[in-house]
């Protein structure tokens, strides 16, 4: 996340000096040859084949991507996705008694989950990072999403100014050291701990010199509780789930989310790393599901029907057979 206005960005300027300088990728013989067994010492489809079943990660609370239901059951655009996965795995791995298990995970343990081998598949869905990439590996991308923030219908102009990306009085852009920042001083932003949203508002403060609070809760109702108490200023968090819950939360009523996104940011499932036979299964499926349309019908039961830009975006994620 960046609050400034410039296109300028020092994180992103590490992430292509990293990338510039990372070895040379391998070809697809030599991933092959490299792959390494996942957790437990047999790779994730051995593991499958042994247990017919597959076990699927998922977070109880970040509607609508991911949750538990009045029923108890896992739900979500991200959990429908994996259940479609699992039917097209019966199908591509000869395996019509395969069932699925979704077991939940927070932000703190969803990675030590598939490494350990206690999950499969984390159908979060989850940003790559390069920190993350040193843990787990990571499908095609699912979705693109992005960080916005929520806050009081009744903020101080100045401050939702600032957080808009407005200009304030003809002072120009944000920048360190602007009049503007003055806005931002002794507020209290609020996270969900676990995030990259929690490390990039960090980063954010450290590169503005800002004198801000930074609170962590376990889950969005947590956040949405400390900010409808007057507790807080803003909340950061992933634009779809901060959108939701405007919608369904009555304690949501006095809070808006502005219309600007400080990130955009594809999101995946996250699976044992170099694990690759694993890895094309999940990113052969998702394709599919992509080529045939019931991706599309999926978005549109949680979000509505697509517009042009997610069609693009499903263009963009998919990966061709041939």
């Amino acid at each position: 996340m960046q609050l400034q206005l410039d296109n300028t960005s020092p994180m992103r300027f590490a992430l292509v000096v990293a990338l510039a300088l990372a070895p040379p990728a391998l070809d697809a013989q030599d991933a092959g040859n490299a792959a390494v067994p996942s957790a437990g010492g047999t790779s994730t489809l051995d593991r499958l084949r042994a247990a017919g079943r597959i076990n699927l990660g998922y977070y109880a609370e970040a509607r609508p991507l991911s949750f538990r239901g009045t029923t108890g059951d896992a739900d979500g655009y991200a959990v429908a996705l994996c259940r479609l996965v699992a039917d097209d795995l019966k199908a591509t791995l000869n395996l019509p008694s395969l069932s699925t298990q979704f077991i939940a995970v927070d932000g703190n343990d969803r990675f030590t989950a598939i490494e350990e081998g206690r999950i499969d598949l984390l159908c979060g869905p989850a940003e790559e990072t390069l920190q993350r990439r040193a843990e787990v590996s990571f499908s095609i991308a699912v979705m693109d999403s992005g960080t916005s923030v929520m806050l009081r219908k009744d903020a101080p102009d100045a401050f939702r100014a600032v957080l808009e990306g407005r200009d304030i009085k003809d002072q120009g852009p944000l920048w360190r050291g602007s009049p503007q920042l003055a806005a931002l001083k002794q507020r209290t932003f609020v996270v969900i701990a676990g995030t990259s949203t929690e490390n990039r508002v960090k980063e954010a403060r450290e590169k503005l010199k800002v004198n801000a609070n930074i609170t962590s809760v376990p889950n969005l109702e947590g956040g949405i509780q400390l900010l409808a108490d007057g507790r807080a200023d803003a909340f950061f968090g992933e634009r779809t789930t901060l959108l939701d819950a405007i919608k369904r939360d009555p304690a949501a009523g006095p809070l808006v989310v502005l219309d600007r996104y400080f990130d955009h940011t594809p999101l995946s499932f996250a699976l044992a790393r170099t694990d690759e036979d694993f890895r094309l299964a999940i990113d052969r499926s998702l394709s599919h599901l992509y080529a045939n349309g019931k991706m599309a019908d999926v978005w549109t039961q949680f979000f509505g029907k697509p517009d042009a830009a997610v069609l693009d975006q499903f263009d963009r994620n998919a990966l061709r057979d041939d």
